[in-house]
């Protein structure tokens, strides 16, 4: 029988605690679990018993086989295959028999990760079995607290390649019944850990080159900016408060906009926080930016010198080189270990070396422990989707957002939407109140990192506060409001101010910490021999790839491969002779060093080689590496041309190039696109409809709007793009031009076939209330549907000679599209093959265009026949709940363009004589020549106009109707304010009890309403319900108030239980009665649309996903309203300023006393003159600064 002894335990734990220190102090510290039995068995090796409580009295439990233990181990492991898993997660170590037989089996080559949350058993069996001899020879990592999330994350730090080569999980069967109380909880958290490591491997081998490229990119900023350096310990004993931009920032950071607590505490906010903290009234000492992608310059769109005053960027010079270029204020580079080797001793001075973030938030909390801050205090870092909403009040991409909002496309919409995109990788935790919460894997990552920051710090004696009020719980963390932690840790009013901490500590840095005056020069040089020695490398690693290929194929002629040897080593030692080059060529290897490692170890693993077969394969391996070697030399010599080009004056590369052409290009809508070509040919294809062309507007100077848009295309960088009009009606277009004027490159194809497209009256309803918006519409609308013709489309492609792979698609209606950026679209279709099936941009309706594929174009056309509501541009670009993607804009098919294209106050597609007008006026006033202007110009001009011109008529009018008879007034009004082909009507009848409401339907519709827009809960009689059918409104919304009763009655008590009732019988009634109307040919989607609407209230947030998703998949149409004023905790999302100007220029709101319910002074309208009251009204609205006030509408 074995023996206990303290030599014993002692040489166990020393195996044990060289990775883990901590879980050996824990078990020496712990008792020994005192009812273990041990005995012997045939194995020769102890098995033992251990006594338990179980609910029959007390019994006992084998802890392994009591005959066999090692075969019993043996078979366990036995599956297990070290070629393909290189970590092992085994739950429940008993007496470590199985784990000894894995170690075994998979030597230095693989790691295991033990779970046993029994230390007193632990204790036990490593004082009594001596495993010390197998423990040191293997890596072993033992974990024992389900629940620490820091220690489990850090136990994934420095495995992470074996974790991403492959990762087993093995149940110890003799320990499942006894650790199942803890093992669940465990596998989940390791999960999440391990898909964070997983992400983090992924994302730096695939973002390697685009670091590197941003980093040498920012050279001029590093060299000449100066570093953080100075700041070490410069708020040592200061409170910093850390602001992240999670959607619980609204309710405490307004807290921070009292000038005597940024006074007394380090305000650090990440960049995606700087605008609505400005927006409170709250300005930052620090902001801090990483991110890599271009699409962060919109954090400091329209921010001045002024309103930057104060406030100091610290960036990572791995950030997108679009962001200290947007940043107006001053810049402070942290080190960056590539760019000082790049740089040598010769130019690089002491940046300030900060240990690197994963995101902005991280890079905040260190640049506070850099400070010497204590204690910390997070704000606004959620780490997860509070109250239904992916971002906070006021964030910068609710202004991106801005130029798609309206009736039906709400902020609220499109955070839920933000989140569903990345269904696949949400998951559910416990929020701070112990409520679920979704949040996805890159959060947990996120959060991973920070409980392991948190554990580290908080051994060292320093404290966190979680100030959030929201989001998820976060360990090692105290949680606290912010007053509360304000009141506590803010310091004595008679401190010095944080600003005079930061500035003295600047004043008195050393020179070491300063830039130096001959840096950019000496940087110049520095480059010119780096690029040198990476062409030389490449041109080694080809060397030695032709040698590796002649020592493959006479590999049996072992005095050849000998000499063949030498020479390698030559090669070899000529790279080496370049050792800074060389670095940085291994540093932007990370897939080929990746893939080398993986290979060594299936060569270490292979079992019966012979010395012959073995060398062949390290050959085969070498073969391969030096090929990733010269593909890395080559990318490191033109990174370093690019940054060059960059010191000396040039422009900085802000966005990632075109892979090769052979790779395929992500996916938007369906397959992976085919290989791009390098001549992809691409024309512009003008789908010119009859139904169009005969209700198309003239420009006031009788020109046409078509002839307008030839014009353009045939100047500038469009010239010579060959062009097609195709159209089913060849002499209206002939009609649309001067007699006789020349087509040069134009051709007209004559097409009787259907179009293909939702077209007709479903899509102009489903556009309607979004015309100034390039998406948004109902099922997902955007303005490329207007010209998508599939079939068409398809014909102009092969009427073309030679046939045309791509169509740059356009409208007769769009006059002004701004031809450079139509010239970049064909030119990203051409060579990106990231832009292979489509290529679009945010332009305002009539200034962009869309290009699309052959192939992509086929692929909508036949979704379209199975399912109208789903097919279409809208759908590829939009949110499917069956099928989510990433929002397309934020990818590299979407061109990034001037803001003022995006943020036009109005549209550049007229529909009718008012809209040309206004346009033609707008472009008169600028002095611009709509033939040659470029798109930017209109896009300022239209804007300016805009401001300066109210619109003669409401472009949309909304009737909130009573249970009263229409009124004549009423009547009159609504007649008088609607301009034929420019105004939507919505009806606004929630119960429905009006008893005109068909009535108003049908006058609306008979003044030329673009569409007439019922909202109603259907809580009405049947005879109600049957008007409203009757009447054929263009879209009915459905105000559902609530999934269920409850719900239901929260938001609408005035309507009770029968209500309830009432309004789910009446939505089934009107689905059925469109489902019974037959669609005309030109209209395949059933009117009316059906709108499933829901606001975000405390009662509903259980029911957003499931209420909108169902309307969305039943009728293409759904949308979660704002909250309710009167919600206690629940408060709407502002609207950015963009959208807040088109409403209040373009929405009246009346009630049946014709009063205008939302602006101030409820001034009512003359019925008898109801456009100058309009005039009035709209002219007081422009006169009113934006952030006064109740929104108007």
């Amino acid at each position: 029988m074995p023996t206990t002894t303290q030599t014993v335990l002692s040489r166990n734990l020393a195996c044990i605690g060289r990775a883990r220190p901590e879980a050996a102090r824990l078990i020496a510290s712990t008792e020994p679990a005192p009812d273990v039995e041990f005995v012997p068995t045939e194995d020769g090796v102890p098995s033992a018993w251990i006594a338990e409580l179980g609910p029959r009295g007390p019994t006992r439990r084998a802890l392994a086989s009591t005959r066999r233990p090692i075969e019993e181990a043996d078979r366990l492991v036995e599956p297990i295959d070290p070629r393909q898993t290189a970590a092992v997660v085994v739950v429940g170590f008993g007496l470590g028999w199985h784990v000894r037989q894995l170690a075994r089996k998979l030597g230095r080559h693989g790691v295991i990760v033990v779970f046993e949350p029994d230390a007193g058993l632990l204790r036990r069996v490593l004082e009594t079995i001596d495993h010390s001899e197998w423990l040191a020879a293997c890596n072993l990592i033992v974990l024992t607290d389900p629940q620490d999330e820091a220690a489990i994350a850090a136990a994934c730090r420095g495995i992470e390649h074996a974790l991403a080569i492959g990762t087993q999980i093995l149940e110890h069967p003799a320990s499942r019944p006894r650790v199942a109380w803890a093992s669940r909880g465990f596998l989940e958290r390791f999960t999440a850990a391990m898909r964070a490591v997983r992400m983090t491997v992924v994302t730096t081998m695939v973002q390697t080159q685009a670091t590197i490229r941003n980093a040498t990119q920012n050279l001029g900023h590093y060299v000449t900016r100066g570093g953080i350096a100075p700041l070490r310990g410069a708020c040592a004993g200061r409170m910093a408060v850390c602001v992240a931009a999670g959607p619980s920032l609204r309710r405490n950071a307004q807290l921070l906009a009292d000038p005597a607590v940024r006074d007394r505490c380090v305000i650090i906010a990440a960049q995606t926080a700087l605008k609505p903290l400005l927006r409170m009234g709250v300005r930052p000492h620090l902001v801090t930016a990483l991110d890599h992608h271009q699409i962060s310059a919109r954090f400091y769109e329209g921010l001045s010198r002024d309103d930057l005053r104060g406030v100091t960027l610290v960036i990572e010079p791995k950030v997108n080189p679009a962001v200290p270029a947007a940043f107006q204020g001053q810049i402070r580079c942290a080190a960056d270990a590539t760019l000082d080797h790049m740089l040598g001793a010769g130019c690089a001075f002491d940046h300030g070396a900060i240990e690197p973030g994963a995101t902005v938030a991280h890079l905040s909390y260190y640049l506070a422990r850099f400070l010497g801050c204590d204690p910390v205090t997070l704000v606004g870092q959620d780490l997860g989707f509070t109250e239904g909403l992916y971002y906070g009040p006021g964030a910068a991409i609710h202004d991106s957002w801005a130029c798609e909002l309206g009736e039906f496309n709400t902020l609220e919409t499109m955070e839920w939407q933000r989140i569903a995109r990345g269904r696949a990788q949400l998951s559910r935790r416990a929020d701070v109140h112990g409520r679920p919460i979704y949040t996805d894997e890159q959060m947990n990552a996120y959060l991973a990192q920070f409980q392991r920051d948190f554990a580290r710090d908080r051994a060292r004696g320093l404290r966190v506060i979680d100030a959030t009020e929201g989001g998820v719980r976060k360990s090692h963390t105290e949680a606290a409001p912010l007053a509360d932690a304000l009141a506590l840790h803010a310091g004595d009013p008679t401190d010095q101010t944080v600003d005079d901490l930061l500035a003295t500590a600047s004043s008195v840095a050393p020179a070491a910490q300063l830039p130096r005056q001959h840096a950019p020069a000496a940087a110049e040089q520095r480059l010119g021999t780096l690029i040198d020695d990476a062409e030389a490398i490449a041109r080694h690693s080809r060397a030695a790839a032709q040698i590796l290929d002649q020592m493959r194929l006479r590999h049996a002629d072992q005095p050849y491969v000998n000499e063949r040897i030498g020479e390698l080593e030559r090669l070899r030692g000529a790279v080496a002779a370049r050792a800074e080059a060389w670095a940085l060529v291994h540093r932007l290897n990370q897939t080929g060093g990746f893939n080398r490692s993986r290979a060594d170890r299936d060569i270490a693993l292979e079992a019966g080689l012979d010395p012959l077969q073995r060398q062949l394969r390290q050959i085969e391996r070498d073969r391969t590496n030096v090929s990733w070697i010269a593909d890395a030399a080559d990318a490191l010599g033109s990174l370093l041309r690019d940054a060059l080009r960059t010191l000396r004056g040039g422009p900085p590369i802000t966005s990632e190039p075109p892979p090769p052409a052979a790779a395929s290009a992500p996916d938007l809508a369906g397959p992976a696109a085919p290989p791009a070509r390098t001549a992809r040919r691409v024309g512009a294809v003008i789908v010119a409809p009859a139904s169009e062309l005969s209700s198309l507007p003239r420009w006031p100077s009788g020109a046409t709007l078509l002839e307008t848009l030839l014009a353009r295309l045939g100047h500038g960088p469009t010239r010579g793009t060959p062009v097609t009009i195709v159209t089913d009606a060849p002499a209206l277009v002939r009609a649309s031009l001067p007699k006789d004027a020349p087509l040069d490159g134009v051709s007209v194809l004559p097409c009787d076939a259907p179009r293909g497209a939702m077209g007709g009256p479903a899509l102009r309803a489903a556009r309607a209330l979004s015309a100034c918006s390039w998406r948004g519409g109902l099922a997902g609308a955007t303005v490329f549907d207007e010209a998508f013709a599939p079939a068409w489309i398809a014909a102009a492609l092969d009427a073309a000679s030679p046939t045309l792979d791509a169509a740059l698609v356009l409208s007769p209606r769009w006059p002004l599209i701004d031809t450079d950026l139509c010239a970049r679209l064909i030119d990203a279709s051409a060579h990106d093959p990231r832009c292979a099936r489509v290529a679009f941009s945010q332009a305002a309706p009539g200034l962009g265009a869309l290009v699309i594929d052959r192939r992509a174009c086929g692929d909508l056309a036949t979704a379209m026949r199975a399912a109208a509501t789903h097919g279409g541009v809208g759908a590829m670009l939009g949110y499917v709940p069956i099928a989510p993607i990433a929002d397309p804009i934020g990818g590299p098919a979407c061109l990034p363009i001037d803001p003022a294209l995006r943020d036009a106050l109005d549209h550049a597609a007229p529909a009718c004589a008012l809209d040309a007008a206004r346009i033609a006026r707008a472009l008169a006033s600028a002095g611009l020549d709509p033939r040659t202007a470029d798109g930017p110009a209109i896009a300022r001009a239209i804007s300016s106009d805009a401001l300066a011109h109210p619109p003669q008529a409401p472009r949309h009018l909304i009737v909130s109707l009573s249970d009263a008879p229409l009124s004549e007034p009423l009547a009159a009004a609504i007649a008088g304010l609607i301009e034929p082909g420019y105004t939507a009507v919505t009806l606004h009848d929630d119960r429905p009890a009006c008893p005109d409401l068909a009535r108003c339907v049908a006058m609306a519709r008979s003044r030329g309403a673009t569409a007439v827009h019922v909202r109603t809960t259907a809580a009405g009689d049947d005879a109600a319900l049957d008007a409203l059918i009757g009447s054929a409104p263009d879209i009915v919304s459905i105000d559902l108030v609530g999934a269920d009763q409850g719900a239901f009655l929260a938001g609408r008590p005035d309507l009770g239980a029968a209500g309830f009732e009432r309004s789910r019988r009446g939505v089934d009634r009107l689905l059925r009665s469109r489902s019974l109307s037959p669609s005309p040919p030109d209209c395949p989607h059933p009117l009316p649309w059906v709108v499933g609407r829901i606001c975000r209230a405390q009662a509903t947030l259980d029911q957003l996903e499931a209420v909108h998703d169902h309307w969305l998949m039943l009728t293409g149409a759904a949308v979660i309203d704002p909250p309710p004023s009167g919600d206690p905790r629940l408060v709407a999302l502002p609207e950015p300023e963009l959208a807040r100007r088109r409403r209040a220029r373009d929405t009246l709101a009346i009630d049946d006393s014709l009063c205008a319910i939302h602006d101030l002074g409820t001034p009512t309208i003359d019925p008898a003159d109801p456009r100058r009251s309009w005039a009035g009204l709209a002219q007081a609205r422009s006169a009113r600064p934006m952030n006064q006030g109740r929104p108007p509408c």
